[in-house]
């Protein structure tokens, strides 16, 4: 995915599974794909769980979150929005919400 999206935006990505830290060292969580612009974290299926993932990233961040599943249902972006991340479903709409 990190491919696709430095094909259509060369430069974009930093850098993929970057692991985020509390300051106290502990892990926070791990941002799946971070760019020059936003922290976009990855789901496989219907997304149980991302609204408290948006929240953790959010915490290792000032980049805006968004959460990314062709599979997420509508009540977990729904969520994911309602936290101050942003919910997509397609790829069309994440290179849309990433362009520079």
């Amino acid at each position: 995915m990190a491919t696709s999206i430095d094909a259509k935006y060369p430069g974009l990505v930093e850098d993929v599974n970057v692991p985020a830290s509390r300051p106290d060292g502990s892990t926070l969580t791990d941002f799946d794909i971070e760019l020059k612009n936003a922290v976009i974290q990855v789901k496989a299926g219907p997304g149980k769980g991302a609204g408290s993932q948006v929240s953790r990233t959010q915490e290792g961040t000032d980049k805006p979150v968004i959460v990314y599943g062709p599979k997420l249902r509508p009540s977990v972006v729904r969520e994911v929005n309602n936290r101050g991340g942003i919910g997509v479903t397609s790829m069309d709409d994440l290179l849309k919400v990433i362009a520079p």
